[in-house]
């Protein structure tokens, strides 16, 4: 990623079409652009308009037909510029490098849309992701933010896991600001130096501005810039140009002839002091581009309506706009800009960083996640974990054979050999008193399930699982959304909540984490679905295994989405294992015809799509969320419907009629 100019920071998304649920919405513009690709060699204007009313079409099917709202701030509407809305729709997947500058797809986006079962390496196997966290966690070990003249570059993601590596937990604010502070021409030696003298901040011996002025006022405050703003101001050379250039708006150069007026409203002030000059200062202040500009988004000055010059000068006699020192005013300008920048940028970069499973952003506090693994990497890496360089742009981003595309796993990414990989697991097996280094996996995967349920039963009890539940079953998207996550979808969310709910019923009795085919960020909050060939929820008991199937799509559509899915889902688990399976559909609301097939199932030999074979019938029922509900409000257990949903079980065919699955329904409810 190049930054347009030395005063840039790096913006992980783009501004102009902001994403939430990253995962999901990143895939399906990849699968839609594979898709324009083969029909569309160049990328120009006409191909990028095509491109867009491809995605629009794309995305309307996937809502319509999952009842969601997959990209809710896209414009549906447009006749005009469309061109422009199919390059920054894409931009993103640009600098995570799931496609070149000519929107063609990387080896890592083409595997990474493929739906086929990836590798792990050992040393990735220890971290316990997921193949969604992984391919982000490989590719932010591979970006770079490079300068805008030259070819220097820092690696943004490896300073974080440095830096994080170094301080347990960190105010996110701290955070953000500094790693979208650092230029790509800052020095390794400069760098390292950050990461050092946070120290007396993290140790309460200093505030966060103290350490911000020292570590980077002279990035910000270009010392050439400084010198030119000193000038104007002892000339008073206050021409257009002149604002133009020093108090520029990135979006539009007129902005800075708004800035110029205020500007010479405070000198006016400060020379003046005249009623006039005051009311004239203060209504420009007011103004959201003003605070933006020169408050960090705030009131520009402390204020009441019925205070005197003399009372509004004693208030602010600590504002360095009206110190008579005007170059204050420029640097006031600077820092509010700069941190308006990170404001508006941050956000992303914390939403893209958290994909890689590994940081984590939990009430104000970011972290980093496996903890069994880090310190040692880091200690074994030594001085060997780059953090900036300098090497060639148009080789590293333009060339589509780069390493930054090709699907790399991470000890090559790190340049760690066999042996290396290996003192990491003996390390890992000493510490934990592990006797064979193949059983680390698993310990990974049971230390990840014992924090995954200490997470769920402090944060989703029984009453907040009914809860949110019930603002599904209502479509009250927003409300789900907040009371979990914003990161994901809500079907996804759905299908997370559902698990937590039969695990509730079934007196935890099985491993919750491991049942989801999901995609957890660092914080065990779910991102997208895992995808691949499996059901929603697949649950193994010592006897038995359940399938539970989630939907939110409306009777009209549960035939033609969900009817073939749910019986191949059930087919290819029943030939996985030889335990009897029990397989469980909650939608909001079921049809008829689609739960009596279900019914019919029983009786119907089937075949398997994953593996060879067959079962002779199927077990599938139905409930509703409200079902799901009220058996979660009447503590009822999974044994009891365990129990009716056998007692109305038959080996002979008969004939399927409606109002079955409510009789028995009845029955667990009773």
């Amino acid at each position: 990623m190049r930054l347009k100019e030395s005063t840039s920071i790096f913006n992980m998304g783009d501004t102009s079409i902001r994403v939430k649920e990253v995962v999901p919405i990143y895939k399906q513009i990849l699968k839609t652009l594979q898709k324009h690709n083969q029909s569309n060699q160049k990328w120009n204007n006409e191909s990028q308009a095509s491109f867009y009313s491809s995605v629009l079409s794309d995305f309307a099917k996937a809502e319509t037909e999952d009842g969601i709202n997959l990209f809710g701030n896209l414009k549906r509407n447009e006749i005009t510029g469309l061109d422009k809305r199919g390059r920054t729709l894409t931009n993103a997947l640009v600098k995570i490098g799931f496609i070149n500058y000519d929107r063609k797809l990387s080896q890592v986006g083409l595997n990474y849309i493929s739906e086929t079962e990836q590798a792990f390496d050992k040393l990735e196997e220890l971290f316990g992701l997921t193949i969604d966290n992984l391919v982000y966690f490989r590719q932010l070990l591979k970006l770079r933010i490079y300068d805008s003249n030259s070819d220097k570059y820092f690696y943004n993601f490896r300073f974080a896991l440095a830096f994080l590596n170094r301080y347990s937990k960190v105010p996110v604010r701290d955070f953000l600001w500094i790693v979208e502070s650092i230029k790509p021409n800052f020095s390794e030696e400069k760098i390292k130096v950050i990461i050092d003298n946070y120290q007396s901040v993290y140790d309460n011996n200093k505030t966060f501005e103290q350490y911000r002025d020292e570590e980077f006022a002279n990035h910000i405050l270009i010392p050439e810039r400084v010198d030119e703003a000193r000038k104007m101001f002892s000339i008073k050379n206050f021409s257009d140009e002149n604002f133009k250039k020093l108090f520029p708006n990135r979006k539009n150069s007129n902005k800075s002839l708004e800035y110029k007026s205020f500007v010479l409203s405070i000198i006016n002030f400060t020379e003046e002091k005249t009623e006039r000059s005051f009311e004239e200062m203060m209504s420009l202040s007011k103004q959201d581009a003003i605070k933006k500009a020169f408050g960090d988004g705030k009131a520009v000055f402390k204020y009441k309506n019925k205070d005197s010059i003399q009372d509004f000068i004693t208030k602010n006699s600590d504002n360095p706009l009206l110190s008579g020192q005007y170059l204050d005013i420029y640097y006031a300008f600077t820092w509010s800009k700069h941190n308006d920048l990170i404001k508006e940028y941050s956000d992303m970069c914390k939403r893209i960083f958290s994909l890689s499973g590994v940081i984590s952003f939990n009430q104000g506090i970011v972290s980093l996640g496996r903890p069994w693994i880090f310190p040692k990497l880091f200690s074994l890496l030594n001085g060997n974990f780059k953090l900036s360089g300098e090497a060639s742009y148009e080789e590293y981003e333009n060339d589509i054979k780069s390493s930054f595309y090709q699907d790399i796993c991470i000890s090559d990414i790190l340049e760690l050999s066999y042996t290396q990989v290996l003192e990491i697991q003996n390390q890992i097996a000493e510490e934990f008193g592990i006797a064979d280094i193949s059983n680390i996996k698993q310990f990974v995967a049971d230390k990840q399930e014992r924090e995954f349920r200490e997470f769920v039963e402090q944060e989703f009890g029984i009453t907040k699982v009914s809860e949110v539940l019930s603002f599904i079953s209502q479509r009250n998207d927003k409300k789900v959304q907040e009371l979990v996550t914003d990161n994901a979808l809500v079907p996804t969310i759905f299908e997370y909540i559902l698990a937590i709910a039969w695990y509730y019923i079934s007196d935890k009795k099985f491993q919750l984490r491991k049942s989801m085919q999901l995609t957890f960020s660092a914080d065990n909050l779910p991102l997208s679905h895992a995808g691949g060939n499996k059901g929603d929820i697949e649950i193994e008991y010592s006897d038995k295994m359940l399938l539970l199937e989630a939907t939110l799509m409306d009777k009209s559509t549960q035939k033609r989405g969900e009817l073939e899915p749910v019986i191949r889902h059930s087919v290819n688990l029943a030939l996985s294992t030889n335990k009897p399976l029990q397989t469980i559909f909650v939608a909001n609301e079921v049809d008829d015809n689609v739960v009596n097939i279900f019914r019919a199932t029983s009786f119907i030999q089937l075949n398997g799509t994953l593996t060879k074979g067959s079962v002779k019938g199927l077990n599938i029922f139905a409930l509703t969320i409200p079902e799901i509900i009220n058996i979660l409000d009447r503590k009822i257990n999974e044994q009891r419907i365990f129990e009716k949903l056998d007692d109305f079980s038959t080996i002979e065919p008969y004939r399927i009629e409606n109002g079955w699955r409510e009789e028995i329904v009845s029955e667990i409810l009773a």
